[in-house]
């Protein structure tokens, strides 16, 4: 019988010379023992040539090509989102055609920052440091956008009341 000690597993003998499938092709495929199992056909590992020689690029950017998008995009919101705080600024202060066209230029503005961001990091960073507020600043911007389609109809009541105020003062 064999005898089980509870302080060490058992150790199971691996060839080295084990084959394992492509998962593209089904090609066996050699693994020595070291690293990582193979999964898919390449040229150290006996694979098929036609198999890893045809492998397209999915198109998809990796590594510091997608860092700088993300970036560039993170940044590229900050912008347009200042843009749109300032037209309603510009709103409330009465530069009612200034303020639309902002809103109008904005969407363009933001394709054309975004393209001149994704080729410096250093300068999303920077802007992404100077928006850390961003989150308040969308806020206070939806709450000035708020104001806008209300205060109007608010004045306006608030001016027909008054005036119905006077004329009851009046009359008495």
């Amino acid at each position: 019988m064999t005898e089980i000690t509870l302080d060490r597993a058992p150790v199971t003998e691996q060839d080295p010379d084990t084959e394992y499938p492509c998962s593209a092709c089904g090609r066996p495929l050699t693994y020595g023992g070291a690293g990582r199992k193979p999964k898919r056909c390449t040229d150290r590992n006996g694979g098929d040539p036609e198999c890893y020689g045809s492998r397209k690029s999915s198109g998809a950017r990796t590594g510091r090509a997608a860092s700088n998008d993300k970036l560039a995009q993170q940044a590229t919101d900050v912008l347009v989102s200042l843009n749109e705080f300032v037209g309603t600024g510009a709103f409330f202060v009465g530069f009612i055609g200034t303020a639309r066209a902002i809103a109008g230029a904005n969407e363009d503005f933001g394709v054309r920052a975004y393209n001149a961001l994704v080729m410096d990091p250093s300068l999303c960073k920077m802007i992404l440091r100077g928006g850390m507020n961003s989150g308040r600043l969308a806020l206070l911007l939806a709450y000035g956008m708020f104001a806008a389609k209300v205060a109007p109809i608010a004045v306006g009541e608030y001016r027909t009341a008054r005036e119905g105020a006077v004329r009851e003062d009046e009359a008495a």
